[in-house]
This record gives C-alpha cells, structure tokens and sequence, in this order.
C-alpha cells in the first residue's frame, strides 16, 4: 500500500504511540501530526463515503464491526474519522509529555468533541480522553476541574465495564488523589480502600497495580497521621519492591525511607533504626560519602538516635559524630 493509504497512516498511529512509551515525545509528535495530516487528505478526497444520517449508535456499532471484519467499505470514513482522533489523542498525549500544556489542552478539547458526536459520551474511547484532560488538570494545579471529569470517567467506566474492572479502579485511585490534594482526607480514603480492594482481588497483591493503590493509601493515611495502619502497607511495599526491582533500587529505597519515617514519626526508633542504616549504607555506595543522599541519610539517622526514648550515652556519641559529617 502506499505511503498515503489508510493503512499506512494507521501504522503511523501505531508508531507515535511507540513513540510516547519511549518518552520521545518531539518524535512522537511528528509521526502523530503526520498521520493526522495524511487522514485529513484522505478525507476530503473521499467525502461520499460517510454517510452524515447516521446516528451515533449506529456509527459505533459499525465501528465495532468493521474492527472485525465483518462490515466492507460502507464505513470507511468512519474508520478514517476514528483514526484522526486517535492521532488527535496521541498529539495531545506527546504535549503533554513536552510539558507544552496549552496544546495538550487544545488537542484534547478537540478530540473529547469529535468522539462525542462519533461515538458517544460513554464510549470507551471518548472516556480515555476525558480521563487525558482530567490528569492534565491535575498537571495544570486544577483539582476541582479535574474532579469533575474523573467523576464522569468513572461514572462511564461503571456503567461500560462494571465497578471491578481494572480500568475503573485506575480512575478510582485517580479520585483519592485528586481529593487528597483538595484536603479532603476521609473522602479520599474511601476511594483508596475501595481501588486497593478491588485491585487486590482482580490482579493479586503483587500486581503493580495493586501495589501502587496501596502505596497511595498509605500515603493517605499518613497525611491523617494514622500512622499505625499505614505501617503495614509500607512493609508490604518495602518487600514488593525488593522482589521487582532489587534491594537497591531508588524505587525500593524510597519505599524504605517512607517506612522509617513513618516509624521514626510514631517514635518505634528501635524499628526505624535498621532501615534508615540501610539507606545510609545504600547511599553511601551509590551516591559516595559526600554525596547529597548520603547526607541527607546521615542526619535522619542522627535526629533518630537523639530521638530514642531509651537513648544512651553511645547513641548521643554516635549522633554527634554523624552531625559533624553532615557539617
């Protein structure tokens, strides 16, 4: 086929969305903006092939059917407007990566519009770029905005994939966030209980997924100081992430550095001693004995053993020494 036919330029779609996981988002958006250019010519050449009348219902069962094969050519402006907004999607996503948020903004906007009237308010498609523009409120410091839109992806995806369904639960998670960050604590955690929950019994407790709502109601409950239930979802996360990413990892040395201030904050110093010499001793290795996490790694411990209730004269010696490092 040639380098301007509807295949082709689908491969370009496929392309840009390769582009956007290796984080090459200038590259992906020139393969994204070429397709959409190219689907753009091919649709003013071939104008009669869309037939206006048809309601939306109607277009999205043919989309579904033409995904399978089983309808011809009557659809194939259908496909070919689907396929725009999916170079649409993809523009957006790349800008956003850019950090070029007002094109993100534009990008989006116009693909929320033409998948509602292609395909409908609930469909799948039209909610992944509504739940897009909702995180690129959350980027833009709007958390109301984006409220707002996660309510009515997860009212979609409720009502599309039922309320278990993983890509729900993303959005459920998303919710707890964005209360969170509004202050709005008890609200936010029965959204996080609710995606942990249902993460748990749909992927297992070892999926990343699952993992992640943990790690956020954790997180949640150490905002509301309830340190004692947080405590045992960082254990769990300590010991995830070692089996994932290693003993070493900056990701599970961040899950250990939570744990021990969460039980440096609740003052069990005798728990929270061990990890934190871990992390000075992981510090030291990566980072060498001057570096900055190191440092950081030195006085956490020091503040810690002049914290211990039972301190003792070896503590207070120990802590100085460490302070004059740090010095």
């Amino acid at each position: 086929c040639g380098s301007d036919s509807f295949e082709a330029l689908e491969v370009l779609n496929g392309i840009g969305e390769l582009r956007l996981k290796q984080r090459r988002s200038e590259d992906a958006t020139l393969v994204y903006g070429r397709a959409l250019a190219g689907m753009r010519v091919l649709q003013a050449r071939h104008p009669d092939t869309f037939d206006p009348d048809l309601t939306r219902e109607k277009s999205a069962e043919l989309l579904r059917r033409t995904a399978s094969g089983s309808v011809p050519q009557a659809s194939a402006r259908f496909q070919l407007e689907a396929a725009s907004l999916v170079a649409l999607n993809g523009l957006g996503n790349a800008a956003v990566q850019g950090k070029e948020f007002v094109k993100a903004e534009d990008c989006y906007q116009q693909c929320v519009a033409g998948r509602k009237l292609l395909l409908g308010t609930e469909h799948e498609d039209t909610l992944k770029v509504l739940n897009d523009l909702a995180g690129l409120r959350l980027r833009e410091k709007k958390p109301v905005d984006a409220e707002r839109l996660f309510r009515q992806v997860l009212e979609g995806n409720e009502n599309l994939l039922g309320t278990n369904d993983p890509r729900t639960l993303n959005t459920v998670n998303s919710m707890a966030n964005v209360l969170k960050l509004q202050g709005r604590f008890e609200e936010a955690e029965v959204f996080a209980r609710r995606a942990l929950d249902g993460n748990t019994e749909q992927l297992g407790p070892k999926d990343p997924r699952t993992l992640n709502s943990a790690n956020s109601l954790a997180h949640l409950l150490i905002s509301q100081s309830k340190y004692a239930e947080a405590t045992p979802l960082l254990r769990q996360a300590v010991e995830a992430n070692e089996v994932r990413y290693g003993a070493a990892h900056k990701f599970t040395l961040y899950s250990v550095f939570t744990l021990a201030k969460t039980l440096s904050d609740q003052g069990s110093i005798d728990d929270a001693e061990p990890l934190i010499r871990r992390l000075v001793d992981s510090n030291t290795a990566t980072d060498g004995p001057s570096g900055q996490k190191t440092i950081t790694s030195l006085n956490f411990l020091g503040q810690a053993l002049m914290r211990r209730p039972s301190r003792t004269s070896q503590d207070i010696t120990e802590a100085e020494t460490l302070f004059r490092r740090v010095l």
